[in-house]
């Protein structure tokens, strides 16, 4: 699969939303034996940014089957 598609189908979640810190960041893993998509952000006190990366998360593994997320 390619990561590109993954990343418009989470801009569709992501587009507007205002982060506390910084926006959560998908990014492809070149250096992995494996596809692998890399994922990071800082949230602070905001615990509804967490939140809603966990929501991100589940709607990327609902669409995609074949996704694992850790």
């Amino acid at each position: 699969m390619e990561a590109t598609i993954i990343l418009e189908f989470v801009s569709q979640f992501t587009e507007g939303y205002i982060w506390q810190k910084d926006p959560f960041e998908l990014t492809f893993d070149k250096n992995s034996s494996f596809s692998c998509l890399k994922g990071k952000t800082r949230f602070g006190d905001n615990i509804e940014d967490e939140w809603f990366i966990v929501f991100i998360l589940l709607e990327i593994t609902k669409k995609f089957s074949e996704i694992i997320v850790k």
